[in-house]
């Protein structure tokens, strides 16, 4: 069972805000943003938790979270950023996926974006990726820790 689940991607993506809402308001073509937080199943995926930015709920549902949905997908078929696939893997691309790159996927996990350059789509999706990440060893370390404290041998 994955340590990810909907609570620990909530709290990545609030703990995320100020720095996705920073970007989005002095870099962004657009204010508009939508994140996709995932678990890779085999080549498909299951969205644990997704987040709207912006104002314009119409454009997020109706444009951006169909795009960052299919770059989900990318990452899950493959195992790669959409960036890698896009740009030196092209090979891999199927007809009809998205040509535009904005994910990360470690391990089972993949974290997409869209609504703004496909560059600082995946700044936003590498930002909450890498807090996952420090909120999982968080979990691990506590399980760990308490583990000792039982005198129990700790096994993930």
């Amino acid at each position: 069972m994955s340590f990810l689940d909907k609570d620990m991607a909530m709290e990545a993506v609030e703990l995320a805000e100020p720095t996705i809402s920073g970007l989005l308001e002095r870099h962004g073509t657009r204010r508009d943003f939508h994140l996709i937080v995932s678990r890779r199943t085999g080549d498909a995926f299951e969205i644990v938790y997704e987040f709207s930015f912006g104002h314009d709920d119409e454009a997020c549902d109706s444009k951006y979270k169909p795009i960052a949905e299919a770059k989900s997908a990318i990452s899950a078929r493959t195992g790669k950023d959409t960036r890698v696939v896009q740009l030196l893997h092209p090979e891999e691309l199927e007809v009809g996926d998205v040509t535009y790159w904005g994910s990360v996927i470690q391990g089972d996990i993949i974290v997409a974006g869209s609504g703004v350059q496909a560059f600082f789509d995946e700044t936003i999706a590498k930002v909450v990726m890498a807090i996952i990440i420090g909120l999982i060893e968080k979990k691990r370390g506590l399980l760990e820790q308490n583990a000792k404290v039982q005198g129990k041998p700790y096994y993930m």
